[in-house]
């Protein structure tokens, strides 16, 4: 592990490309040594330029060490169990990372991830659209998966910080980018969530770095909700990539005439799904996992008996545990039993 450590800091592969260098055997230092002599591997592009000898990269790899303790990174192989399966099940060994960086909590499983991403420059009915399905899955107790870029991924990152939210870098977790996004950063860290990257400490973050930070995104999501996207932006990548995995994909109604619209247009072409509300996009998300199963435990006449009542209410006629209560008013909603009604919610005729 130390050796694959080392190597990953200077070299760049993912799985498969460590696998074909080393032919699978046990490998020593001495074969790390050989490996600034040779071109078995592509450099990579570090901050402080080019290491050109064993002795300078094993110095520096010393001092990387103590700067990831002081991080509090953990450094994750796919033998480790914090090493997420989603990754493992959706990206082949030859993208696959052979190393993750990881600061925060553990990455959640997959069913309890959606993505959200989009433009950096978003519309105001773009914002508005981050804000509120970031806010409805937050209600649900579903994560937030996005790239923490600036635009759609902070507007989504912010609004699920209250249970946590997962952002996965192209760059190294230590000094994120962009750097106005720092402290963003520490505040998803604070309030339990997750920084993730497939490139260490110390590692330029390049234009194509970020297709490898997409598809880590459209691997651990349930599914990937793409509020505005030009039809070659990062956003649209990961959708297609999500697609490609067989997930589900969802977008929101555009214009043709612009970008954002034939972006949507054209995934929905590759087989996403048009939806205009939030309980649209879960239920096709999450129809591959059952959807949100389950009956509402109270007739109508032990619901407050009022023209709408609030979510406590709601639990408390229910009876059950608020994750439970969530799961069950989202079922109700689908239903047509229930619909929201501004911050409150209400029985429909149904």
């Amino acid at each position: 592990m130390e050796i694959l450590r080392f190597a990953h800091r200077f070299f760049h592969f993912e799985s498969a490309a460590w696998q074909k260098v080393t032919n699978g055997r046990l490998v020593d230092w001495k074969f790390a040594h050989c490996l600034f002599h040779e071109s078995l591997l592509p450099r990579r592009q570090l901050r402080r330029g080019g290491i050109s000898t064993f002795e300078e990269a094993l110095k520096l790899h010393e001092h990387f060490k103590e700067r990831e303790a002081s991080f509090g990174i953990r450094v994750i192989d796919e033998e480790n169990v914090s090493y997420p399966d989603a990754i493992r099940q959706h990206i082949p060994p030859e993208r696959r990372p052979a190393l993750l960086y990881l600061r925060g909590a553990d990455i959640p499983p997959e069913a309890f991830l959606v993505g959200i991403v989009g433009t950096r420059s978003p519309s105001m009915c773009g914002e508005e659209g981050a804000q509120s399905f970031a806010a409805y899955l937050c209600a649900l107790r579903i994560q937030v998966v996005s790239g923490l870029a600036r635009g759609i991924d902070t507007l989504a990152h912010e609004q699920s910080l209250g249970i946590g939210t997962v952002a996965v870098l192209g760059s190294e977790v230590g000094n994120v980018y962009p750097e106005q996004n720092q402290e963003l950063a520490d505040r998803i860290l604070t309030k339990g969530g997750s920084l993730l990257s497939p490139f260490p400490l110390d590692q330029v973050p390049l234009p194509q770095n970020f297709p490898d930070r997409n598809e880590l995104i459209a691997a651990l999501s349930s599914g990937v909700i793409v509020i505005e996207g030009a039809e070659k932006s990062g956003a649209a990548i990961t959708g297609r990539q999500a697609l490609a995995m067989g997930k589900t994909v969802v977008t929101l109604t555009q214009d043709f005439r612009s970008s954002f619209g034939r972006g949507a247009i054209r995934l929905q072409q590759d087989g996403a799904v048009l939806v205009t509300k939030e309980e649209e996009a879960v239920e096709a998300i999450f129809r591959r996992f059952g959807g949100f199963a389950g009956r509402l435990p109270c007739s109508a006449s032990t619901l407050p008996q009022k023209r709408s009542f609030t979510f406590q209410e709601f639990q408390n006629a229910a009876g059950v545990s608020v994750p439970e209560a969530l799961v069950l008013l989202e079922d109700g909603i689908l239903q047509g039993r229930i619909e929201r009604w501004g911050a409150r919610y209400r029985l429909t005729r149904a």
